[in-house]
């Protein structure tokens, strides 16, 4: 008889720097489906395939067997701008912002409903969202230019 044992890994800013590092050793590419907004990402060790991620969950081997970093979902997390382990943050969701982007962008960044802001009674500004999507927009283009 054989009993798969599962090991489930935490998270950390170390261990989400080290996915992105290896992402970006191996060529890892992230592309977003027009239309819905979804992620695939490029596998590292299998060239025809891609794995569909939020940044959150992750349909590749690791993440199924309960890691809870992989290098996919380290790469979208980037694109989306909740990825900087350079600059540790108090939440994973808004990095301190505040602004929770959808990760399938098809609407406005919203108020984050974490602790640190779920008491906030500030309504998004026009300029306060104009803002949100551009700095979406410059860590993807960053992110373009890194895996360029």
């Amino acid at each position: 008889m054989v009993t798969m044992v599962t090991r489930h890994r935490g998270e950390s800013p170390a261990r989400w720097q080290q996915a992105l590092t290896r992402a970006l050793d191996n060529g890892i590419e992230a592309f977003r489906i027009a239309g819905t907004g979804a992620f695939v990402v490029t596998s590292a060790t299998k060239l025809d395939t891609v794995y569909r991620t939020d940044g959150v969950v992750c349909e590749c081997p690791a993440a199924l067997a309960g890691d809870m970093v992989c290098t996919h979902r380290a790469v979208v997390r980037t694109i989306q701008g909740r990825l900087d382990a350079a600059l540790p943050r108090a939440c994973v969701w808004c990095g301190g912002s505040g602004w929770v982007a959808d990760p399938e962008c098809r609407q406005a960044p919203e108020l984050c409903s974490c602790p640190r802001h779920r008491d906030s009674d500030n309504d998004p500004t026009e300029d306060d969202i104009a803002v949100a999507l551009a700095d979406a927009d410059a860590a993807y283009q960053e992110y373009q230019a890194l895996v360029a």
